[in-house]
């Protein structure tokens, strides 16, 4: 063999080692192509994801907005597999290039995160398209096993589902894939099963309407969406509960868990419809107009759209009453903190409440002098915001224009005011605008906002990283995990704090909790079960309760 055919064959050699050699890649690249299965159990009970990757990885990272629903619901199929709901890699260490996850119903709700999978009926299902994300890589949807009629719906857009192939773009995109008889065509369609008797599905549809129509007529634009709303219920032995959503496309979801919809519930009915017509007034406020200060000052849009919302479609008399609550939820939950955000961004239920009293209060005083109601004064926001969308500003000038300033001192209280000292005078903001006020003590209205101030300050003191709680009906479940110290491990449910019922009685709860963490004492936290307390430590300060007010005289709002 000559000299020169021997190099050769070496080089072509080493080529070839070296390519079947080469390392795995520890995560995929922008530029990998990732196909991602769907298919439903034999059981149809739940789902399997299968993830084809282009080439060979040690691991698989998701984006990690969603890593909680997966960690909590999402397993894999067997124990060759390492899965954390943020990665997956194999325990042995070698790498590949497939995998599949099983995917159960999401078994419980997290704050401030969607839903990832449900069931609608036997046999279709809703999944929210950010959480299949892998980090830093190209990926799609494809469906199969779910049957020759089964579509996948896609905002408004339905496609057989054998034929669909979903490229993962959106941050904020629910779909449906399974049966189209769950559809109920409306002029705001739910998608439902048999489990979701009629009266619910056509009370929803009724109020989606009604907004509709009314929202359309007053602030002279159509949505760039029709809603479209899907709603499930499942059986849930820890109690009643559940959670409103709103998604790219005008899709909404409502999921119920352990509540019986035998018999038409008034308080779950007013729920449902209020958390429907907030999401479909934010067709336009926050989708066809968006908000330039969506994080620094949500209660620009969030708690607006809710306040137009209940204008919309509740009687003069009950805005009064809900004023009056989100008006002390407000000053209740707020704190220290300002609207502005100058102390930190207020993205809590205060942002709600306390939006919801300043468009109030905003809307009495531009009636007061003869102005226009508020969705007049939303309509000449709207047309006064500029490319980057609406912002305070907007808010602030029109509302002066109309109101005269009559509302300017309340409004600055919330935005910016500090201490205490804030609220002292803001009886005499109310009376100038013709609402008559006289003090109060909180009650059940205020619930929410009283066991907060409590127990997120328990919470914050003790816990490393995330934390937080579920209210149900009979108590409290912490989202605790292992972050909060030994005594709070697996998110313990909570009836009693001390002698007081923790959800019947929260004025008495927060006497307690506060009484004991100013004297540096042990708090007594009693389980669900009866067993023995929880016994935490507590010399944290928990704010004292500010001014609340009972509104004895409101001047007579127009119905819009």
């Amino acid at each position: 063999m000559s000299r020169l055919l021997a190099s050769f064959i070496a080089i072509l050699m080493f080529l070839l080692f070296s390519a079947c050699s080469h390392p795995p890649k520890q995560g995929q690249g922008a530029g990998d192509d990732i196909r991602i299965t769907i298919l439903p159990s034999p059981d149809g009970t739940s789902l399997s994801a299968e993830f084809n990757i282009g080439e060979s990885v040690s691991e698989l990272s998701f984006e990690p907005a969603n890593a909680l629903q997966r960690k909590n619901s999402w397993t894999t199929e067997n124990s060759d597999w390492q899965f954390d709901g943020s990665s997956i890699s194999r325990t042995d260490g070698r790498p590949f290039r497939r995998f599949a996850l099983h995917l159960s119903i999401d078994s419980r709700f997290f704050n401030r995160r969607y839903v990832v999978v449900d069931r609608i009926g036997s046999d279709s299902w809703t999944l929210f398209v950010p959480a299949f994300s892998p980090a830093d890589a190209e990926a799609a949807l494809n469906f199969a096993g779910f049957g020759k009629l089964a579509v996948v719906r896609i905002g408004d857009r339905t496609v057989p589902a054998d034929n669909a192939s979903l490229p993962i773009k959106s941050d904020d995109q629910l779909i449906y894939v399974g049966s189209p008889r769950h559809v109920h065509a409306g002029a705001a369609s739910v998608v439902a099963g048999p489990e979701v008797p009629a009266w619910l599905r056509n009370h929803v549809s009724q109020v989606l309407s009604n907004v509709l129509s009314r929202a359309t007529e007053r602030f002279g634009v159509e949505p760039d969406s029709q809603p479209m709303v899907y709603v499930s219920s499942h059986p849930d032995p820890r109690g009643a509960n559940w959670k409103g959503g709103a998604f790219d496309d005008g899709v909404m979801a409502v999921r119920l868990r352990g509540i019986d919809l035998s018999v038409p519930d008034g308080e779950l009915i007013e729920s449902i419809a209020n958390t429907m017509a907030h999401e479909a007034v934010h067709l336009w406020i926050g989708q066809h107009f968006k908000s330039a200060v969506n994080e620094e000052q949500p209660w620009l849009h969030e708690g607006s759209t809710e306040y137009l919302a209940d204008r919309i479609r509740m009687s003069p008399e009950d805005i009064g009453r809900e004023a009056e609550h989100s008006l002390n939820a407000c000053l209740l939950s707020l704190g220290d903190r300002a609207l502005d955000g100058s102390r930190g961004f207020v993205q809590d239920k205060a942002a709600y409440d306390c939006g919801y009293a300043i468009n109030f209060v905003s809307e009495v005083g531009s009636l007061e002098v003869g102005g226009g109601d508020i969705a007049t004064i939303w309509r000449e926001i709207l047309n006064r915001a500029g490319d980057i969308g609406f912002t305070t500003k907007d808010f602030l000038s029109v509302v002066d224009d109309v109101a005269a300033h009559r509302s300017s001192t309340f409004i600055e209280r919330l935005l910016s005011g500090d201490g205490d000292s804030r609220w002292i005078g803001l009886e005499n903001d109310l009376q100038r605008i013709g609402i008559v006020t006289s003090a109060r003590h909180p009650d059940s209205r205020e619930g929410d906002a009283l066991r907060s101030i409590f127990l997120n300050e328990i919470l914050k003191s003790r816990c490393d990283g995330r934390y937080g709680y579920t209210t149900y009906d009979t108590h409290v479940e912490f989202d605790t995990g292992n972050r909060c110290g030994d005594s709070l491990d697996g998110n313990p449910a909570i009836v009693r704090i001390g002698d007081s019922h923790i959800i019947s009685q929260p004025f008495e709860s927060y006497l307690y909790a506060k009484s004991k963490c100013d004297e540096g004492a042990d708090l007594l936290l009693w389980p669900v079960d009866g067993a023995n307390p929880i016994r935490l430590y507590c010399d944290s300060p928990i704010n004292s309760l500010p001014p609340l007010f009972e509104l004895v005289e409101v001047p007579r709002l127009p119905a819009i």
